[in-house]
């Protein structure tokens, strides 16, 4: 117990100081709770046997004080129990039993063994030709199985002018292993009558939309759908009709009257 005690003064000295965290303090504190309640019950144990006639009130307060020690320590148990937030396999341990850890210290990995994904460094170019829920195959020396664009990342890597495509393996998931090599093609879309515009004439205000020009020179919003929303090409498989003046949307209100201006023509 005097070590103990030692130890806890040192250690306040060294949180005083910043060196060392808080919580390594307050665990000696708890260890020296839980040192003193078990001296406690060792006590009351010894007296029990040494004293025959030891009072049944004093032996119901040692079976409590022995109760609280178990209490005490299945919470202190409870704080270093980290459960999985998914079901699955470790693919990586990073700490050893018995080894110290900190807080927000990563201990390993895991990988879901219901789900499968290959993420696929795509050109930029091709951007226009995917979106979300698009069909794909993946191809490897033995099988050919079904896959679907789960997720395409937000960014572009300027360094290799390639944006990262999340597919998901729905099929034969068994057959796919870490680091796997293999091919994903891409199912093409087609459409009879989807129009071509740049991304960002589309507007969001409650569903998207596409300012127009009508007869009377006004701006006016109408609903459209699409197929590639968020890229810089998008498709427009409905809404839009051919001959219609499509509108630049920054700075336009429904009802606004625009002029065009003929490209290299000054004018207001």
């Amino acid at each position: 117990m005097s070590q103990l005690m030692d130890r806890i003064e040192e250690t306040k000295i060294l949180v005083d100081e910043g060196i060392s965290p808080r919580s390594e303090l307050e665990d000696l504190i708890e260890q020296q709770a839980q040192l003193a309640q078990s001296m406690k019950t060792t006590e009351a144990r010894q007296k029990a046997i040494a004293n025959p006639i030891y009072s049944a009130s004093e032996l119901a307060a040692s079976v409590d004080a022995a109760k609280d020690s178990l209490r005490r320590q299945e919470e202190d148990l409870e704080k270093y129990i980290i459960e999985s937030p998914i079901a699955g396999v470790l693919l990586e341990s990073y700490v050893k039993e018995g080894e110290l850890v900190g807080p927000g210290q990563n201990i390993m990995k895991i990988a879901s063994d219901t789900r499968k994904f290959v993420v696929v460094a795509m050109d930029e170019r091709y951007l226009s030709n995917i979106t979300l829920d698009q069909e794909a195959t993946l191809v490897t020396d033995q099988y050919r199985v079904k896959g679907r664009i789960e997720e395409i990342a937000p960014a572009i890597n300027r360094e290799t002018g390639t944006v990262d495509i999340k597919v998901e393996i729905l099929e034969n998931l068994e057959a796919f292993l870490q680091n796997m090599t293999l091919r994903v093609d891409l199912a093409t879309v087609t459409f009879d009558n989807a129009l071509v515009i740049p991304g960002q004439y589309l507007v969001e205000e409650d569903g998207l939309k596409v300012y127009v020009q009508n007869e009377d020179k006004q701006a006016i919003a109408i609903d459209v759908e699409v197929y590639n929303k968020n890229l810089p090409t998008v498709y427009v498989t409905s809404g839009l009709e051919k001959g219609m003046t499509i509108l630049d949307p920054e700075g336009l209100e429904e009802g606004m009257t625009v002029e065009l201006k003929a490209e290299g023509v000054d004018g207001p």
